[in-house]
């Protein structure tokens, strides 16, 4: 008998735990997540990522080969010598480098110079005698024409005149093409003369604008090598009170951003919000693994000098901005009840989308609308259809007496966490339901070590949103 009653508790107690363990899921002793709808502001972003650049930097190279010397005094400081950071004025003298082989060149040309002036002296003295001999043989020749040929003049010493007459006359011919010959070599000479000079000086390196050094690529004793490349020795910055960013944009996004253009951006280590303008788009894109992107120039004011040159900048454009809205957190649109009455979504009309809406808009359609930018991505693929295509309508759930009830909206640009509110019911300090937090997940709750762990969710949209233009919606089956 007593083997029986135990029996029987046992039996009891196990239909016990398993009526508990059936209906557990099913108790009503659950609660909703929500957030109450506030007035606020929300902006429209393109998130990127670009490098700091000097708007205007100065390659300095050496266009002589040889051996750097030395370098040339700090100007603010002639105790130091020119290296990185280093601000230089116009002119400054950077290094120096070995002069000797130039020099030997310089002293080689002026030797070359003087001897051809020497040349040059000598065809004229030698012109001016030749001139002498002209003059008197021509006088004898002249005689001997007067004389003639006869007894007082034989026919020889006759001959013998005018051959000297016409040798006198080619010889100052001669000297005067030697004098231009010699004037020739002397122009030769003085463009050595010229070339040997300015290698001479190439050998002082000076800064050809003011700016700061950016970069110093040489040591003392270092051999550069000048070739068809002049080798670059230092890179100053000219202006660094003024800064670019070129930011590489993703070509989807590229119509949506134009000059003038606002922008956003923070630099690691910089405890600052920074601001900017859009300067120029380039045209030159660049492919990578098949991803077409385009460089942005950003202009930035430096004028604290809280930018260095080449840092990574997180920047964001801001495409769109709407202040004092109802504002709705993205979660509340993608939330769908168990039992969901679609209807109120589905009986809403389609309007057409705003070009600067982005991608949680499209969770009005039951996907999980991720709001990042670019291509809408749904289950079933990448989407191409156009922005105009996505519908601006959602549907938000409002806790009316401890029941959601839903709630249609018009929908407008979104921060990826935020969505504005631009039409519709919904009433500022409304509870619009987030989630859903089951009693068996909350920490009071006994829980058995031996179960499995089941993991929940929170509830997803249906089906996933296809691609929309505007923003990438990675909507997938929701639920859990």
């Amino acid at each position: 008998m007593k083997r029986l009653s135990i029996i029987l508790l046992l039996v009891i107690a196990a239909a016990a735990a398993g009526y508990w363990w059936t209906h557990r899921g099913s108790s009503s002793d659950s609660s909703y997540q929500t957030d109450k709808v506030a007035h606020g502001d929300v902006q429209e972003l393109i998130p990127a990522t670009g490098t700091l650049e000097p708007v205007d930097s100065v390659d300095v190279g050496a266009q002589v080969a040889g051996q750097i010397l030395s370098f040339g005094p700090d100007p603010k400081d002639p105790s130091k010598t020119v290296d990185f950071r280093t601000e230089v004025e116009e002119g400054s003298l950077l290094a120096t480098i070995d002069p000797a082989l130039y020099q030997a060149d310089k002293q080689q040309a002026d030797a070359s110079l003087a001897s051809a002036n020497a040349n040059l002296a000598v065809a004229q003295a030698n012109l001016e005698q030749d001139k002498a001999k002209l003059t008197q043989a021509e006088n004898d020749w002249n005689r001997a024409q007067a004389l003639g040929e006869g007894e007082a003049l034989a026919k020889t010493t006759y001959d013998n005149y005018q051959t000297t007459y016409l040798t006198a006359k080619a010889q100052v011919d001669l000297g005067q093409a030697s004098i231009i010959q010699a004037q020739a070599a002397i122009k030769q000479a003085e463009a050595d003369v010229f070339r040997a000079d300015r290698n001479l000086k190439y050998c002082t390196i000076t800064a050809p604008v003011k700016g700061t050094i950016i970069d110093r690529r040489v040591n003392i004793g270092q051999t550069v090598v000048s070739s068809l490349n002049a080798p670059s020795l230092f890179l100053i910055g000219k202006d660094m009170t003024k800064m670019q960013i070129w930011v590489s944009v993703n070509e989807v996004d590229i119509p949506r951003i134009h000059e003038g253009m606002t922008v956003l951006f923070v630099v690691d280590g910089v405890n600052r919000n920074f601001i900017g303008t859009v300067g120029k788009v380039r045209w030159n894109a660049t492919m990578t693994q098949n991803v077409v992107t385009y460089t942005v120039e950003v202009n930035a004011d430096n004028s604290e000098n809280l930018l260095i040159p080449y840092r990574t900048a997180t920047v964001q454009f801001l495409v769109n901005e709407q202040k004092d809205v109802l504002l709705v957190p993205n979660s509340a649109l993608r939330w769908r009840p168990k039992d969901a009455d679609t209807s109120v979504a589905a009986a809403a009309p389609a309007a057409p989308a705003d070009s600067a809406a982005t991608g949680a808009t499209g969770a009005a359609s039951g996907g999980t609308g991720r709001g990042q930018r670019g291509r809408g991505q749904g289950k079933g693929g990448q989407g191409n259809a156009a922005a105009t295509e996505r519908p601006k309508q959602g549907t938000v759930y409002v806790l009316s007496n401890g029941q959601p009830k839903p709630v249609a909206v018009q929908l407008g640009i979104t921060d990826m966490v935020f969505t504005a509110v631009t039409g519709g019911d919904l009433k500022d300090g409304d509870e619009i339901v987030t989630g859903m937090i089951m009693a068996d997940d909350s920490s009071g709750g006994t829980t058995n070590p031996f179960a499995p762990t089941i993991l929940r969710g929170g509830r997803g949209g249906g089906g996933g949103g296809g691609g929309g233009g505007g923003g990438r919606g990675n909507g997938g089956g929701g639920g859990g």
